[in-house]
């Protein structure tokens, strides 16, 4: 069963093609990780999975039953705490997050 597919996904930042033409598709069972170097992409393509960015042309589809969960790599803008209270507001978020990982019947 498929859980995401992206079919001739292109998507490009001025000139610069982070994705050129990409097909992807992740099945139930898949197991995915995501590694490179810093600006090749890696942040974009979750935006697009989780339909937080569009792509310039092609197809992104996920299944009704699929859920993606992600930590953003940028802070919040939260200028009123000290770090030890962003800490503490990031982890209660990403214990929510694991949280809801857990209930879930499956896994990628």
């Amino acid at each position: 069963m498929n859980l995401l597919r992206l079919q001739q996904v292109h998507l490009a930042f001025g000139d610069v093609a982070i994705l050129d033409d990409v097909d992807l598709q992740v099945n139930v069972g898949d197991r995915v990780c995501l590694i490179g170097r810093n600006g090749a992409g890696k942040s974009s393509l979750i935006k697009l999975l989780v339909g937080e960015q569009l792509p310039d042309s092609g197809n992104v589809w996920r299944s009704p039953a699929c859920k993606i969960g992600y930590l953003q790599q940028d802070l919040p803008d939260r200028d009123d705490l000290c770090v030890s209270e962003l800490w503490r507001w990031v982890w209660v978020r990403y214990m929510t997050c694991a949280s809801a990982m857990k209930s879930l019947p499956w896994a990628i």
